[in-house]
């Protein structure tokens, strides 16, 4: 869905154990959206923010200096 410069996917969290049965979760963002955001191998750090009174999770690129 796309329009006044927001677009919204629906994704999947995945679910990893590790050799211990710890669980870690993940979620995808698609690649163009990492461009957007001038994410790369090389600069890659971001900083994440989880609002439980919105139930939600925003992601903001790190600017490097």
């Amino acid at each position: 869905m796309e329009g006044m410069g927001k677009e919204i996917r629906t994704v999947k969290m995945i679910f990893n154990k590790d050799g211990h049965g710890s669980l870690s979760t993940r979620i995808s963002i698609p690649k163009s959206w990492s461009d957007k955001l001038g994410f790369s191998q090389e600069n890659r750090e971001a900083e994440i923010m989880f609002d439980e009174e919105k139930e939600c999770i925003i992601i903001k690129k790190i600017k490097q200096d």
